[in-house]
């Protein structure tokens, strides 16, 4: 389980029809008692009642053999098994399965770490926030999340830097880069812990803000545009035009309910931003105004 997103980053099912995987990882799941399955801390057999707080017609089965995967005293997933009976587990059948899962929970740890180094892989080292890849990959887990909880909301701001490409012939590239470094840090003080910043092309941030209905993402697109207005002067650069970022914001699910189309709607309001001269934030019902 992911203990950032609050999903699963996998969720293996061998003897299951294979077009019921999303199925399991969208209905089951969030059905689990949660409870009794975080704190099961050895292989324990649950019915159908006990371990699902709302069993559903999911599988058959009557009995399943909850085994936690364990490292290092950490629980780092677990392994259902599913029965029509009751199962008598004898002193063999239970050595071979904690064998089984020391070594699954090894590998999970294992995994872990890889998947931390990967983040740093696909964290853009200029700026310091998530590239487009990361990006868009956190940006599916919370719409998922969303549509699991049905009463939340995302707001999606994509800025861009209003010209850029003027500011680079003015000052250089090597200017230019700072720039942007610079921008990224701002925006990431502006936003929570929980936000996703992303540099999803070469002048454009991305923030995804969860929990968070349009209207106040909209708040937060204004405070980063304000938190940029001293920038020339920490920079020490003379413009002969005011540094500023044009923004749109989009959010889920009113204007898109899916990660492309929200991202296209955010873009919709930017060009509308743009084409009002920049320096400004537009979303998408100010854009249809």
């Amino acid at each position: 389980k992911n203990s950032e997103s609050g999903f699963f980053d996998l969720v293996l099912g061998y003897g299951f029809d294979i077009n019921r995987n999303r199925e399991i990882y969208e209905d089951l799941v969030p059905v689990l008692n949660k409870s009794k399955v975080e704190l099961t801390r050895d292989i324990t057999i649950f019915s159908r009642q006990e371990l699902f707080e709302r069993p559903g017609p999911f599988f058959q089965e009557e009995f399943f053999v909850l085994i936690p995967l364990q490292s290092q005293n950490e629980t780092r997933g677990q392994l259902l098994l599913f029965n029509d009976e009751r199962p008598a587990l004898n002193e063999k059948t239970r050595s071979l399965l904690h064998s089984i899962c020391d070594a699954g929970g090894a590998a999970i740890e294992k995994s872990a770490s890889v998947q931390r180094f990967d983040e740093l892989t696909f964290t853009d080292s200029l700026t310091g926030t998530y590239n487009y890849g990361l990006w868009w990959k956190r940006l599916h887990e919370e719409i998922s999340r969303a549509q699991r909880k049905k009463d939340t909301g995302i707001s999606l701001i994509v800025f861009d830097i209003d010209r850029f490409d003027r500011f680079n012939r003015a000052h250089g590239y090597l200017m230019g880069d700072y720039l942007l470094r610079v921008i990224g840090d701002r925006i990431k003080s502006v936003v929570r812990v929980v936000d996703l910043v992303g540099r999803i092309g070469g002048q454009e941030f991305g923030v995804v803000l969860p929990d968070t209905i349009k209207h106040d993402g909209y708040w937060v697109a204004e405070r980063i545009l304000e938190s940029i207005s001293d920038l020339p002067n920490e920079m020490r650069i003379h413009l002969d035009h005011p540094l500023s970022l044009s923004g749109g914001v989009a959010g889920f699910p009113e204007d898109a309910d899916s990660p492309g189309g929200l991202v296209e709607k955010a873009k919709t309001a930017l060009v509308s931003a743009k084409i009002m001269g920049g320096n400004c934030i537009k979303s998408v019902e100010h854009f249809e105004e």
